[in-house]
């Protein structure tokens, strides 16, 4: 999986977590020491419109954190079109489906990716879960909060768009890659998720923008990120 030298990150005001702009900040040092009571940091990926390159972002933050010796574990939560076992080459036996039927356990289903990332594959095309219930979200949360146990990252690639399960994915995360692209579409929509999500989140969620395939100038730039703040 290659890093994208074309993404540039830039953040949301939030009021929980005061940080500067920078890739250390964001994730943690690599060198800092584990707490005794271990919990993973939880980032939620997400974004107003899909085609944006959020899997692919998703896939490359978590195999370089595992480079850099952290335990990672991706949580594909896009219940309607699944993918990141697509984009991490592999083929799943057990999905979050059997998890949600009540058939495994979340441990039963993770799978091993590139440099050792974890992956818990998403029910794709499968119509009754693509937006969740609010039982099933639950019974999601739940099973993310077994696994903070045993990595230092979660990291959770939800669908694009608005839904409420897409919202409370964002909440249930201790920060937030918004991420865009130079499609109108893509920003205007941006807008409206950003909105929507601080909005219901009271602006708890630490909240970052990635701009993907950047075609953006600096002042442009700028522009955009005035108008989402």
């Amino acid at each position: 999986v290659g890093m994208n030298a074309d993404l540039q990150c830039m953040r949301i005001p939030a009021h929980r977590y005061p940080m500067q702009n920078t890739v250390t900040n964001l994730f943690g040092d690599p060198q800092q020491p584990v707490a005794a009571q271990h919990r993973a940091r939880v980032v939620a990926i997400t974004s107003g419109k899909g085609g944006v390159g959020k899997t692919s972002i998703t896939a490359n933050i978590a195999v370089a954190l595992a480079l850099a010796g952290k335990r990672v574990c991706i949580v594909d939560a896009d219940t309607g079109l699944a993918n990141i076992n697509i984009v991490m080459g592999l083929t799943p036996r057990h999905t979050l489906e059997d998890f949600l039927d009540g058939a495994l356990p979340i441990e039963a289903i993770l799978m091993e990716g590139p440099r050792g990332v974890r992956v818990v594959p998403g029910a794709s095309g499968i119509v009754e879960y693509a937006d969740l219930s609010r039982h099933h979200q639950q019974s999601l949360l739940n099973g993310m909060q077994r696994l903070e146990e045993q990595f230092d990252y979660l990291l959770i690639d939800t669908a694009a768009g608005i839904a409420d399960s897409v919202i409370h994915f964002v909440l249930a995360a201790e920060r937030a890659l918004l991420v865009i692209s130079p499609d109108p579409t893509s920003l205007t929509d941006a807008f409206a998720l950003n909105l929507k999500a601080l909005s219901l989140l009271a602006l708890v969620v630490g909240m970052f923008l990635i701009y993907n395939t950047v075609m953006f100038s600096v002042v442009q730039r700028r522009a955009v990120f005035g108008t989402l703040r």
